[in-house]
């Protein structure tokens, strides 16, 4: 029987790697205590190395450009949820 969604082996892979993504991205990020937000110091080829090392297939491609804000105290960061 062939597990479908939620339940089947690639979904979990690939929400794995977002949650290793999300948790590398704001564990590296700069935090600006001024301005309230929380820049991305990494590379797309730095993370994207970070995820082959960790990862034997890698599912998601990153797509957060260095020095894109990622957390913003007015809801406005790419990682943010509306």
């Amino acid at each position: 029987m062939t597990k479908r969604g939620k339940h089947s082996i690639k979904y979990r892979k690939r929400k794995r790697q977002e949650h290793f993504l999300r948790n590398l991205l704001f564990s590296t990020a700069y935090n600006d205590k001024v301005q309230g937000e929380s820049v991305n110091v990494l590379t797309n080829r730095e993370i994207l190395e970070k995820l082959c090392h960790t990862f034997q297939e890698v599912h998601i491609i990153p797509d957060h450009p260095r020095g894109e804000i990622i957390k913003d105290t007015r809801q406005r960061g790419s990682l943010q949820k509306y």
